[in-house]
């Protein structure tokens, strides 16, 4: 199109491409990664003495592993009452006597007791 003497373009149209696309979904992960699920700092007191508080709940806590042959399982403890019940104790067999500090989902259940479902576990450094 011919202006007053001038050449007049049209308005280029800008469409989103897919490399912005890609862009916009890696970044939307990126975020949903930064917003992972909160873990609790508590003791093996505190999931004794209140269990259903913490039930369902991603935690961190730290206790001596143990362990029993028939059937064969692990668990940590802080005293025999304070007992978290260690799963998969595969993990941790290679810590028996070791203070170490768990990490993982804990239930409860007033007949099969209190468990850990197991994410991750380091040898404790002495506090």
């Amino acid at each position: 199109m011919v202006a007053a003497g001038r050449v007049v373009r049209p308005a280029r149209v800008h469409r989103p491409s897919w490399w912005a696309a890609g862009f916009c979904l890696l970044a939307v992960a990126a975020l949903a990664a930064c917003a992972e699920e909160r873990v609790s700092e508590v003791t093996l007191e505190q999931l004794s003495g209140a269990p259903a508080a913490f039930d369902g709940e991603r935690v961190r806590t730290r206790g001596t592993v143990q362990a029993f042959d028939d059937p064969k399982h692990y668990w940590i403890e802080t005293t025999p009452r304070n007992r978290l019940a260690i799963r998969p104790g595969s993990a941790v067999a290679g810590h028996v006597g070791d203070s170490v500090v768990v990490v993982g989902r804990f239930t409860w259940h007033p007949e099969a007791g209190r468990r850990l479902e197991l994410d991750s576990v380091v040898v404790a450094e002495e506090p």
